[in-house]
């Protein structure tokens, strides 16, 4: 994997960056009124404007981690847990929340539910999941898993036109064939791609089941998404 950041540097000195606190805390202050339908939306539409303005920028780690984290409270209210889950994995991938971002979930509903689900360490199942010896491990059939295509990012072409913006996800399919816990394999990736890709996993991955002795077990499945432009 190229070190995207490097050909983002280059646009950057023709680009300048964009201050989007603002933003962020409008966003944030529908969230502090239980505005969650609101919230998710304008979190949402605040994520196409960074991703399709701000591809030049290399230090997009904590917007867009605070953005999946807006989209993670307002689902979690919305009772779109999985949903939720998903994106407060999202956000820690791009950056881990702070001891404020933690406090600050108290005064937000249901959000506080967040906490319950860590980001789990790489090849490691989630705490609480049985884990199987080597021998046992042998015996599964691993999962048939669908990608549909690849995300469509605008503007990347500019970048660099020798970059392969391709991104190592690894996700835990559960028994019920399930996606969840996604960690991202590559280091040095620009974040648009990250968001991008780990986001449109979400509603294009699927998988039957891996199994052991016809038995549905949970998998670490290894995802490549293919960044298309």
């Amino acid at each position: 994997m190229v070190l995207l950041c490097q050909g983002a540097r280059v646009e950057a000195q023709r680009a300048p960056n964009t201050d989007w606190g603002p933003q962020l805390a409008r966003v944030g202050e529908k969230l502090a009124a239980h505005n969650w339908k609101a919230g998710r939306q304008q979190a949402s539409k605040l994520a196409r404007t960074v991703l399709e303005e701000a591809w030049h920028q290399c230090d997009l780690h904590r917007t867009l981690a605070t953005i999946a984290r807006h989209l993670a409270i307002a689902e979690i209210n919305l009772n779109r847990d999985q949903e939720a889950v998903w994106h407060w994995h999202l956000a820690w991938n791009l950056s881990p929340p702070s001891a404020q971002d933690r406090r600050a979930l108290a005064d937000l509903g249901r959000a506080s539910v967040l906490l319950e689900y860590p980001l789990r360490q790489r090849r490691e199942l989630p705490e609480g999941y049985p884990q199987l010896d080597s021998l046992e491990r042998l015996q599964v059939v691993p999962p048939e898993v669908t990608v549909d295509g690849g995300p469509t990012l605008r503007n990347w072409s500019g970048l660099n036109a020798g970059l392969t913006p391709d991104l190592h996800v690894e996700v835990l399919i559960d028994r019920q064939g399930g996606l969840s816990y996604p960690v991202v394999d590559d280091t040095g990736v620009h974040p648009v791609i990250v968001y991008v890709a780990v986001d449109w996993l979400f509603d294009h991955g699927s998988a039957k089941p891996a199994r052991r002795n016809g038995e549905p077990v949970e998998y670490l499945q290894d995802f490549v998404i293919a960044i298309l432009h």
